[in-house]
C-alpha cells in the first residue's frame, strides 16, 4: 500500500513537471514576433532624424538604434518576448528623440521670431523719433 502511494506521488510529480514544461514551451511559442513594433520603431527613428535628432537628441537617437538592433537580434533568436520588450523601448527612445528635436527646433524658431520682433520695435521707435522731429 505504501509503495503504491509513493509510486502515485512520483507519477503525479512527473506529470506536474511535464505540464509545467509544456506550459513554458507553449507560452514562449505563443508570443508572436514584434514585427509591427520593430517597423514603428524604424519609422520613428527616421522621423527623428528628419526632425534633427542627430543634432538635438543624439543620445536618445543612439539608444533607439541600439535597442532596435537588439530587438532584431532577439527576434532572430526566436526570443519574441524579449524582442517585444526591447522593441517597445526602442520605439519609446525614438519618440523621445523626435520630441526633443522638435522641441529644440521650436525653441530656436521662437528665439529667432523674438529677435526679429525686437529689431522691428527698435526700427519703428527710431523712425517714430525721426518723424516727430
Amino acid at each position: 500500500m505504501r509503495n503504491q502511494s509513493i509510486r502515485d506521488a512520483c507519477g503525479l510529480r512527473r506529470l506536474a513537471l511535464a505540464g509545467v514544461a509544456l506550459m513554458g514551451a507553449v507560452s514562449c511559442a505563443s508570443v508572436p514576433p514584434p514585427r509591427g513594433t520593430v517597423s514603428q520603431a524604424e519609422l520613428t527613428i527616421e522621423q527623428a532624424q528628419q526632425a534633427g535628432a542627430q543634432e538635438h537628441a543624439p543620445l536618445e537617437l543612439y539608444q533607439a538604434r541600439e535597442k532596435l538592433d537588439e530587438a532584431k537580434a532577439a527576434m532572430e533568436q526566436k526570443d519574441n518576448e524579449r524582442a517585444t520588450r526591447i522593441a517597445e523601448l526602442a520605439l519609446a527612445d525614438a519618440q523621445l528623440a523626435e520630441t526633443r528635436a522638435r522641441t529644440e527646433k521650436a525653441k530656436q524658431t521662437e528665439a529667432e521670431v523674438r529677435e526679429s520682433l525686437e529689431t522691428l520695435r527698435s526700427e519703428t521707435a527710431a523712425r517714430s523719433s525721426q518723424i516727430s522731429r
